[in-house]
């Protein structure tokens, strides 16, 4: 599933029990008629704690220095290091080691 960058339109593809895909292309507002279910594809925090998946330690956070804020890459906005994990792409940076 993927939005468009206006963010108006989002494209996705179904798929039937025989493997055979339909693509679609709807208004964001009639998302909800489509969701029958979902799968987890990925899941890079599984085995941490919430509080522990921090922005400051994703893969998708550039620090400001001399500030507590940095960009995220997946939003494409200024954030706190701080913050809880967004619903957003989480990624461990590779110096951090799962305890």
């Amino acid at each position: 599933m993927q939005a468009d960058i206006n963010g108006k339109d989002i494209h996705f593809e179904l798929r039937n029990d025989a493997g055979e895909k339909l693509e679609k292309t709807i208004p964001e507002d009639e998302l909800q008629k489509y969701i029958v279910g979902y799968e987890m594809i990925r899941c890079d925090g599984r085995g941490m704690k919430k509080e522990r998946r921090k922005c400051g330690s994703c893969e998708n956070f550039t620090p400001i220095e001399g500030c507590a804020k940095g960009n995220c890459s997946v939003r494409g906005d200024i954030i706190q290091r701080s913050r809880i994990i967004c619903s957003h792409d989480y990624v461990l940076k590779a110096d951090k080691v799962l305890c």
